[in-house]
C-alpha cells in the first residue's frame, strides 16, 4: 500500500476509497507526515451535539 500513496499531494477521497481504504463519510486526507509517509491522517467535523459529548449511557 505504501506504493499506492502519492507524496506530492494529499488524497481526494476517490483516490483513497481507490487504494482500499474504508471509513465513512465526511473524512478528509489533510496532512502529509514527511518522517513516515505511509502513515495517513485524516479528520473531520465533528457531529455530536455539545450537551451529547462526554456523556456515558
Amino acid at each position: 500500500m505504501v506504493k499506492l500513496v502519492p507524496r506530492t499531494h494529499l488524497l481526494s477521497e476517490q483516490e483513497w476509497r481507490a487504494i482500499g481504504i474504508q471509513q465513512s463519510q465526511g473524512w478528509v486526507h489533510y496532512m502529509i507526515h514527511d518522517p513516515e509517509p505511509h502513515i495517513l491522517l485524516f479528520k473531520r467535523k465533528i457531529t455530536t451535539p455539545l450537551e451529547l459529548r462526554g456523556k456515558e449511557n
